[in-house]
């Protein structure tokens, strides 16, 4: 692509541009995300900084991920009890 064109005596550049303007749109939108999950983590870890540590009844495993709110809870789609990772420039939710 890149490579080619430069073979052939024409300019690279444009696409080198946009190349890398897609990649500034990409971090943007990847940075935005991981900010948001920061936040909602320490939101998290505050409130449960502030809770008693519980034992398993059988109904419930772990109180602080239960004690969560509407708020707290992942867009449809991303399994409860799961880690974030980022891939393709999207947080996933993985075990």
């Amino acid at each position: 692509m890149i490579l080619d064109e430069a073979d052939r005596g024409e300019s690279p550049c444009p696409q080198v541009r946009q190349i890398l303007q897609h990649h500034v749109e990409q971090n943007r939108r990847r940075i935005s995300e991981l900010v948001r999950l920061q936040e909602r983590m320490e939101r998290a870890l505050t409130e449960w900084n502030g809770m008693p540590d519980g034992v398993p009844t059988g109904d419930s495993v772990c109180q602080l991920i239960e004690s969560f709110t509407e708020d707290d809870v992942p867009p449809a789609g991303e399994a409860e009890g799961e880690m974030p990772v980022a891939t393709g420039g999207r947080l996933a939710w993985k075990s």
